[in-house]
């Protein structure tokens, strides 16, 4: 009976240890360096900052996209693991495309437009904790 005990309370505290970051999207947020390969501009790397929309749970706010600066904001919608960018204009630039998630969290690969003056910027970015 005592092996039953202690192997129940293992158990217990095995699967009350489980890493939250694995399960829960809110991990999402905070700081993450991209790496960037465009048709139109070098390839660069730069930090941006991802938070979670307050009243929305599925859509998140990414700071200094395509290097736009932290003043600026680019949306994304998030389903399962797969992220929507819908159209929007920011600034003098406007954005398009989609990406996925990793299942652990630790990696997000985007494909998106990036309308500049010089014309249409298709962008390859990875995202890496």
């Amino acid at each position: 009976m005592k092996k039953i005990v202690m192997l129940i309370f293992a158990c217990a505290l095995l699967f009350s240890c489980k890493d939250k970051n694995t399960y829960d999207p809110a991990y999402l947020t905070g700081a993450w360096q991209c790496e960037e390969l465009g048709s139109i501009t070098l390839p660069r790397r730069y930090q941006v900052d991802i938070e979670r929309d307050i009243l929305d749970t599925t859509i998140y706010i990414i700071h200094n996209f395509y290097k736009t600066g932290y003043e600026t904001d680019v949306w994304f919608s998030l389903k399962d693991n797969l992220i929507d960018i819908k159209f929007q204009p920011v600034g003098r630039f406007s954005f398009t495309g989609n990406g996925t998630i990793s299942d652990d969290l630790t990696t997000i690969e985007l494909e998106y437009d990036a309308t500049i003056f010089e014309g249409v910027d298709e962008i390859r970015a990875t995202y890496r904790r």
